[in-house]
């Protein structure tokens, strides 16, 4: 018929007489020949579909699958047979995609270790997919594929909040379906799972099926939990050191003082601090712990108590050190060290002292912004030897304009983009070019400059800085006179 002239590319008149072989790949007709004999010796009736897969070929030799059905027809003497052919190449391009389909779908479960459900809400049912029910400690055949399972499993603290989240999504108020909650496991216990979900819906609308997964998160839950706790524990360590710095700074007639102090992390491991002594002189103390963290932090605060302790009962700087290192040494591990400036201020006699023990240089500057006096470091870092003597540095006389600065190895050894320092001549140049401002207006300018040079609003190292600028000496008329009306301090001072 006309069908079959399109099927096979053939007109009719090219058909007739010719052996059926025509429309079937070489390959097979001597094998269909024999067919065809057996057929006529026992002619049936052979349903379209019959399991049988045949291929056709069409006239311009591109084959395709079909299907065939055969019905014998007695007329006579004559045995006629009629052939209904049927083209399935799009049934089985579905089915191949079908089956490409379920093997990307089992693919992609197995590599997110997922359990997979698929709920009918017309009956409940529900598949559960047995790495779902090994989630929960069940073998495949001791759940039952029923809504219930789920819904009689939930926490209890959970479920009004599952429930509603699920009916909300299915009522269209909530576009997606993620639901975090707990299931009871076969031994008692309660899992964290994720859930994910989709529906489907019919031509009006309404969700007739919804398929999703379950992702196990109990161990990412108690990592969270254990964040949390060590972040406040953090946080609190935060707080109670800056406790340790000084809350107010000293008031030192003829001195202004200001100080920073800005931590890498929660915690920092540099310490400041200043102490007013009985002969009214001033002392001060940067120091630095090897490191950052916590465990810095913790060292640091020994190192605080440690000095407080020792400035009640020793006068001299170098003793301080000295015994600030057989403390540390008995208390600190190997591979830990602190370094340490202890400075004091003579208002006496107008002198600086300070011992550095493998700190960072500190610098005095004239009114003129020349460089007076560089703090070296005496000795080793605290905590690397018992046997370490300490001694102190020359000392500097002080004079009406001169400004003091010492700081930790977080400002000298910022480091750009390009792997470049900033170094003592930038730390300068900031201190050089804002002599006339306060202590504190210098300290921001100099921690903007390390921000902008760095190119980071939080540095990588703790940075702590302290700067002491000699405005004049109390009961020096001659100096007072001296000074240019700016410098000078108004008041008893």
């Amino acid at each position: 018929n006309a069908v079959a002239e399109q099927l096979f590319g053939f007109t009719k008149s090219e058909m007739i007489d010719q052996p059926i072989e025509i429309v079937i790949p070489a390959r097979y007709h001597q094998s269909h020949t024999q067919h065809r004999t057996n057929y006529a010796a026992n002619p049936h009736v052979r349903l379209m579909g019959a399991g049988i897969e045949l291929r056709g070929i069409r006239k311009n030799g591109r084959e395709f699958p079909a299907e065939i059905s055969l019905g014998p027809l007695q007329v006579g003497d004559d045995t006629f047979i009629f052939c209904a052919i049927r083209d399935i190449t799009a049934r089985k391009e579905s089915e191949r995609a079908l089956r490409s389909s379920e093997e990307r779908f089992d693919l992609a479960v197995k590599g997110t270790n997922a359990g997979i459900w698929d709920w009918d809400l017309r009956t409940n049912d529900v598949f559960y997919s047995p790495r779902w029910k090994s989630m929960l400690g069940f073998k495949e055949n001791e759940l039952d594929n029923h809504y219930l399972e789920w819904e009689k499993r939930l926490h209890p603290d959970d479920k009004a909040r599952a429930l509603r989240t699920l009916e909300a999504y299915l009522q269209g108020e909530s576009p997606e379906y993620e639901l975090e909650h707990r299931l009871r496991h076969k031994d008692g216990s309660y899992r964290w799972i994720l859930a994910r979900g989709a529906a489907i819906q019919d031509e009006m609308g309404a969700s007739y099926r919804m398929v999703g997964s379950h992702i196990d998160i109990t161990d990412l839950k108690k990592a969270e939990k254990e964040a949390l706790h060590q972040e406040a524990e953090l946080i609190a360590a935060s707080s109670i050191q800056k406790r340790l710095l000084p809350q107010n700074l000293p008031a030192i007639p003829g001195l202004e003082i200001g100080a920073i102090s800005y931590p890498a992390e929660f915690a920092a491991g540099d310490h400041y601090d200043f102490f007013e002594m009985e002969d009214g002189s001033l002392s001060f103390a940067i120091s630095d712990v090897s490191g950052h963290g916590f465990s810095s932090a913790l060292l640091m605060a020994c190192t605080h108590s440690y000095l407080h302790a020792l400035v009640e009962t020793e006068n001299r700087i170098e003793n301080i050190l000295g015994k600030m290192n057989v403390f540390l040494n008995k208390e600190t591990d190997e591979d830990r060290f602190v370094t340490m400036i202890f400075g004091r201020i003579d208002c006496a006699s107008r002198t600086l002292h300070f011992s550095s023990a493998g700190h960072p240089p500190g610098f005095v500057l004239n009114r003129s912004g020349e460089l007076k006096a560089t703090l070296d470091s005496i000795g080793l870092p605290l905590a690397v030897s018992p046997e370490v003597e300490y001694r102190t540095g020359p000392a500097v006389e002080l004079d009406p304009g001169d400004t003091v600065l010492v700081l930790s190895d977080g400002v000298l050894e910022a480091e750009n983009p390009d792997n470049e320092f900033f170094g003592v001549e930038q730390t300068l140049k900031v201190l050089r070019d804002n002599l006339d401002s306060s202590p504190d207006d210098i300290l921001q300018k100099l921690y903007r400059s390390l921000q902008d040079f760095t190119r980071r609003e939080h540095l990588e190292d703790d940075v702590t800085a302290i700067i002491i600028k000699c405005v004049r000496w109390a009961g020096s008329i001659q100096e007072d006179q001296a000074m240019p009306a700016s410098d000078k301090v108004s008041g008893d001072s």
